[in-house]
């Protein structure tokens, strides 16, 4: 997992920080010319408004903090030699480390948590059902070779709700010095992917994953729980 693309954030920073700055001298622009028009109670007021409008506008940039730990298991990559040969072929494409540590959880995708663990990939235990060997492969490069999240857009996206409209108007306006960065990325990681096996592979390993994902029968589970059955964590499970 590459970092973050470079191209496009200052742009974004200059943008969402320049926006606090505009409207106060707005405001102050405004109780200048109050003040030159002689109304010295509306030039207060205009200035107070302003000082009082940067709290607001200033970008909240503070990450959200961390969720809950997911449960997973961790597979003993050595032991698993077919498994070690993927990973290291799919790391070797995509120019990135080597996964050392690879995580089952019961989801359906194949991810690196974040760029603080470049070494470790997050995999869905379904997927070594429901996918060939081929389409493991290319999701297991497309993953590595995708760029990290970029630390900026996930805290004004995570900060958005609390600072209302003002929020998620800055949160879009970086996004969007972003996008054309990330649409190459994705290519590139895309393009990595399918270099080592085929698009076909990607795309048909992509599709399954997402249907697997969306077409789950959650009722069974639902009256599981409902008659104090449900089932235990996958960690239990293991130690069973």
């Amino acid at each position: 997992m590459p970092p973050p693309t470079p191209h496009g954030r200052l742009r974004g920073l200059i943008l969402i920080w320049s926006f606090p700055v505009l409207v106060l001298l707005l405001f102050l622009a405004l109780g200048a010319a109050a003040m030159m028009a002689g109304a010295s109670t509306l030039a207060a007021i205009l200035v107070l408004l302003g000082l009082g409008s940067v709290p607001c506008t200033v970008p909240r940039l503070r990450q959200p903090p961390a969720g809950a730990p997911r449960d997973t298991v961790t597979v003993e990559v050595g032991a698993h030699p077919r498994l070690a040969d993927t990973l290291t072929r799919a790391a070797r494409a995509a120019g990135a480390p080597t996964p050392q540590a690879v995580l089952l959880d019961q989801g359906f995708g194949v991810e690196v948590p974040d760029a603080t663990h470049p070494d470790t990939l997050i995999v869905g235990h379904p997927l070594f059902v429901l996918l060939g060997a081929d389409e493991f492969e290319a999701m297991v490069a497309y993953a590595l070779a995708r760029p990290a999240p970029d630390p900026v857009s996930t805290a004004l996206e995570a900060n958005a709700a609390a600072q209302g409209a003002i929020g998620r108007l800055q949160a879009r306006l970086y996004a969007s010095t972003l996008s054309a960065d990330q649409r190459t990325a994705e290519a590139e990681a895309r393009a990595t992917a399918t270099r080592l096996t085929s698009a076909a592979a990607l795309d048909h390993g992509l599709a399954v994953a997402d249907q697997a994902a969306t077409s789950v029968r959650l009722s069974p589970y639902v009256d599981l729980f409902d008659n104090a059955r449900s089932r235990a964590p996958l960690t239990e499970a293991v130690r069973q």
